[in-house]
């Protein structure tokens, strides 16, 4: 099962799309929505957006998963597998193409997997007659080495590294039992995965023919302020003052009428202070990243009339209705939900693994400061809490060692990249912004609303003119690299 050395006859495009969810009014590939964003309406829109580009392509992505036993330790086989969810689709397949057989990889990152890629990626395959293939990461959805609440597996099984050897082992499994051919690969990924696109051309040089990382988050970040600050320069003046309002008098209610806030926000008796003004923050930042920065503004703005508790009342509808009445319950903001056992049914769905990945190495923290629209009590010693006690006591991200590794915001890679973002989306601020050469450039579509992996959603006419310029000059320099000319 360990792979090492590849053959070069064919190519087999690579599509490692991670946590991805946004474009222009959240579009596009419905399963790439973290759980506790997928019970309101922006849920919703993306499930219908998805489903009318796909009739529009003539394209209905398979939905009969598949298995692959999967070494828990790739350099020790010894420990065992576990089985691997993983599909593939032949829609757009055509092994008598130009330059051999092609197919896309789509790994779908901190969240379950119940299908085969679709949207942009749907393009693509029908533009370059490509197969699609895709892994459910793991330790999400039901591809667990075991229990979640096994604490020492997770945590010594649960790394970067060990996801990107899954990625090479489904490679040659594919190569070996399904499409019976040794190809080359091309490899894209969006998001944490369109980090993990380039941390692997590092990895294995030469292994890819070509690569799309979109939103890319590739420098892992202790202290991340800049997201929060990121927002408040994209949304009005108006609408950030506003959102600082709510998050004061949500503090100040906390205190003074704590159990008409609980109610009225269904915070639950896990969730402490910091924990209710973490979610309270998120809400609106992810709307913000998710492309529904103007939907998100015009929901609280103006501001209710009637007082502290109308204003209240005004940002909890908006709540409700795009994330779902269960959205501050989620045992994602809750530090004692993590760290109790007797939770342990709701850390599947609350991302228990990702918070895992981010204390152990990548961080990612967004926390506040004074001034920003985020409660500066969201701190890094928050975080570091929260952590050690869903954990172990010196649980601790190393975010510089991990960054000297991989090398953050300054690869080390000869590979044939195009990497792309979206001028609205926060965490651009921890990707590539700036072209790394002539083979690895870097393209931001500047336009409103235009938020995190935004190319790689279902295309709509009414998309910014420079969004779909940035899908156009993606697809071209994969097709340039894959078949030159």
């Amino acid at each position: 099962m360990s792979v090492r050395t590849f053959g070069t006859a064919t190519v087999l495009l690579v599509l490692a799309l991670y946590s991805c969810v946004a474009t222009v009014g959240v579009q596009g590939n419905s399963q790439l929505f973290p759980e506790r964003f997928r019970d309101g309406q922006a849920y919703e829109r993306a499930l219908s957006a998805e489903r009318h580009h796909h009739g529009s392509i003539g394209f209905t992505p398979n939905t009969t998963a598949n298995f692959f036993n999967q070494f828990i330790f790739h350099n020790d086989p010894s420990v065992g597998t576990f089985a691997d969810k993983f599909y593939y689709d032949m829609t757009y397949y055509n092994k008598s193409g130009p330059i051999g057989p092609l197919c896309m990889m789509y790994l779908n990152g901190e969240a379950p997997l119940n299908g085969a890629v679709g949207g942009y990626m749907a393009d693509i395959a029908q533009a370059v007659g490509a197969c699609t293939l895709t892994i459910e990461h793991r330790w999400y959805g039901v591809s667990l080495p075991g229990p979640l609440t096994d604490k020492d597996l997770l945590t010594r099984s649960l790394t970067v590294n060990e996801a990107m050897e899954d990625v090479v082992a489904l490679m040659r499994h594919f190569e070996q039992q399904i499409i019976g051919t040794t190809p080359t690969w091309m490899l894209v990924g969006g998001s944490y995965s369109g980090a993990v696109t380039v941390w692997m051309n590092e990895k294995y040089p030469g292994l890819f023919k070509a690569s799309w990382a979109a939103s890319g988050v590739v420098r892992a970040t202790f202290d991340y302020t800049d997201y929060d600050g990121h927002v408040k320069e994209v949304v009005s003046r108006e609408c950030g003052d506003a959102l600082s309002n709510v998050m004061r008098i949500a503090e100040e209610k906390w205190e003074t009428e704590n159990a008409r806030l609980r109610q009225l926000f269904n915070i639950p008796t896990y969730n402490g202070k910091t924990d209710m003004m973490w979610a309270m923050a998120d809400a609106s930042a992810s709307s913000v990243q998710y492309s529904m920065k103007d939907r998100m503004c015009n929901s609280i703005l103006p501001p209710a009339a009637g007082g502290d508790w109308a204003v209240l009342q005004q940002y909890a509808t908006m709540v409700v209705n795009e994330w779902g009445p269960n959205f501050m319950a989620s045992c994602y903001y809750s530090t004692e939900c993590l760290s109790n056992s007797s939770y342990a049914a709701q850390w599947g769905p609350a991302g228990y693994s990702w918070i895992w990945e981010c204390c152990n190495e990548v961080a990612y923290w967004q926390t506040g400061y004074p001034g920003s629209i985020r409660s500066p009590n969201v701190t890094t010693s928050y975080f570091i809490d929260q952590c050690r006690s869903a954990f172990y006591n010196d649980t601790f991200p190393d975010t510089w060692a991990f960054n000297k590794r991989h090398h953050g915001l300054h690869p080390q890679t000869l590979g044939n990249i195009v990497a792309t973002q979206g001028s609205d989306d926060p965490w651009s601020t921890t990707g590539l912004r700036v072209s790394q050469g002539p083979t690895f450039p870097v393209n931001t579509a500047q336009c409103d609303n235009c938020g995190h992996c935004g190319s790689m959603m279902s295309p709509r006419t009414s998309d910014p003119a420079n969004l779909q310029a940035q899908r156009a000059l993606v697809l071209s320099s994969l097709k340039q690299w894959l078949f030159g000319g």
